[in-house]
């Protein structure tokens, strides 16, 4: 990035991008390196630098490694929290135009299930994907799978107590499971919970009340 004509860089600590490297590496498996070193417009030994931890990498390259592996920056930053003490962290943040999200437990796409009141991880994502989302599930089953939402898709959701016909919601069933749904309404009748796979039975006639909306989603490959 450039401030005032000078490139700023944030600084890490050195063994931060040892496991930067490593994670790189795991990422790119047996695929050859040349293919991300053509990407990032880099030599092949520069790369095993990289993945040595002997080079350090911007984080202007690591969300160009992260669109070309189809993964989240924090998959390559495991240590979001001392980051975040670095002093330049929010300029990066901000010219970089990431955001922060918590990840809440796993969400059945199928039956209602108990979630975790407190988030699991946190995941570093570019602004433009998320939208107006203030958090984020990971979706378990395959009841959504008619509309593209499979086992393991990360879901932004923008946080509200009711959504139109149509939507795909969050929805917290009899006040303690949760389970994602596309809502269906009807004048005069009580929500229904409607699954996207003909193996799973609509939910309807219980206490369901709206914790948010599906606004984004993200698929690890």
């Amino acid at each position: 990035m450039y401030h005032n004509g000078k490139r700023r860089s944030c600084v890490m600590d050195e063994s931060l991008y040892i496991r930067i490297g490593e994670r790189i590496r795991q990422a790119r498996g047996t695929e050859p390196q040349e293919g991300l070193a053509n990407h990032l417009g880099y030599s092949i030994a520069q790369i095993s630098r990289i993945e040595s931890g002997k080079r350090r990498i911007s984080l202007e390259d690591l969300r160009k490694v992260a669109e070309y592996f189809r993964k989240l920056l924090s998959y390559f930053i495991d240590d979001l929290d001392g980051l975040k003490l670095d002093p330049k962290f929010s300029e990066v943040m901000t010219a970089m135009d990431l955001t922060v999200l918590p990840v809440y437990g796993n969400v059945n796409a199928g039956h209602p299930a108990f979630v975790m009141e407190r988030p699991e991880e946190y995941v570093t994502v570019p602004r433009d994907i998320v939208g107006q989302s203030r958090f984020a599930i990971r979706v378990r089953g395959d009841s959504m799978i008619g509309l593209d939402i499979r086992d393991g898709d990360l879901l932004f959701v923008r946080p509200q107590d009711d959504a139109d016909d149509g939507d795909i919601v969050v929805a917290r069933v009899n006040g303690e499971k949760y389970t994602v749904k596309r809502l269906r309404k009807r004048h005069g009748e009580p929500p229904v919970l409607e699954s996207a796979n003909p193996d799973y039975p609509p939910i309807v006639g219980e206490d369901v009340r709206i914790v948010g909306k599906v606004v984004g989603q993200f698929r690890m490959m």
